[in-house]
């Protein structure tokens, strides 16, 4: 097994059809050890279900605890609601808000985003406070949604799933993505996720990326089952970089093992 991390992949009962997801896969805790297995990848953080549609907050994170306590392949995030402490207390390792699909906060627009920041800021700081990471799904304007965040919760730790990209109806991000993404570079604080990062434009936007942030601020993850990729087809993409050793490991493992203080 090698000293690989999936930072990116989702865990929901087998029965659920996620449409949105756009895949066949069923990623029960079982079936994603397996494939984890497959791609000799030693641990991955599972993200739960957030459509809140087919499942609620609490039986999405429920299941992807009792799922972890099988596969110690596994690592427990949980979506953010009202029940912080419960859930840190559970055992999870961070927690998980796509901020579109889980209506929260894009229901009226930028004025409606700046509200329902301040309405969560008790569990944006409850986040900061225990210094586990937020994984954030973000919708247009990342860049000042973040910094809104940072208002209320300056030292949250935030992962920028898919490098802040929305993923809005399947659209894949442009070329000059880290240009728009660049105003972030100043937070010590921020981290970029890969998950469903596939295409050879994307290959470029990595690189790209690597020169502004750092691959210090770079994690690794599949989006395993989106589009019906898996982790091993999604690391092969990382290898066909070509990335030094140094950024590599960094990539798909040093940097989330020190995110979630696991040395």
């Amino acid at each position: 097994m090698n000293k690989v991390i999936d930072g990116h992949l989702h865990v929901y009962p087998p029965e659920i059809n996620c449409l949105i997801l756009n895949t066949c896969l069923r990623p029960s805790g079982r079936a994603t050890d397996l494939v984890l297995q497959e791609a000799k990848v030693s641990q991955a953080l599972a993200l739960p279900l957030p459509d809140t549609s087919l499942l609620s907050t609490y039986q999405a994170n429920s299941y992807v605890l009792e799922e972890s306590k099988k596969y110690s392949s596994l690592i427990p995030i949980a979506c953010i609601d009202n029940e912080i402490e419960h859930w840190l207390s559970l055992g999870v390792k961070g927690f998980k808000e796509h901020v579109w699909m889980q209506r929260r906060l894009w229901e009226n627009g930028q004025k409606g985003t700046q509200a329902n920041i301040q309405k969560w800021a008790p569990q944006y700081q409850a986040i900061e406070a225990a210094k586990v990471p937020l994984i954030i799904h973000l919708g247009p304007n990342p860049v000042s949604q973040v910094k809104s965040i940072l208002e209320v919760a300056p030292d949250i730790i935030l992962i920028l799933a898919h490098c802040g990209w929305a993923f809005i109806a399947g659209e894949r991000p442009p070329v000059d993505w880290d240009i728009t993404i660049q105003p972030l570079k100043i937070y010590e604080n921020i981290y970029f996720d890969l998950a469903n990062f596939y295409t050879d434009s994307e290959r470029v936007l990595l690189r790209n990326f690597i020169q502004i942030f750092g691959a210090q601020k770079i994690i690794w993850g599949s989006d395993y089952p989106q589009d019906s990729i898996l982790p091993g087809t999604s690391l092969s993409w990382i290898d066909s970089a070509r990335l030094s050793s140094g950024a590599f490991e960094e990539i798909t493992y040093s940097n989330i093992k020190r995110i979630l203080c696991m040395y």
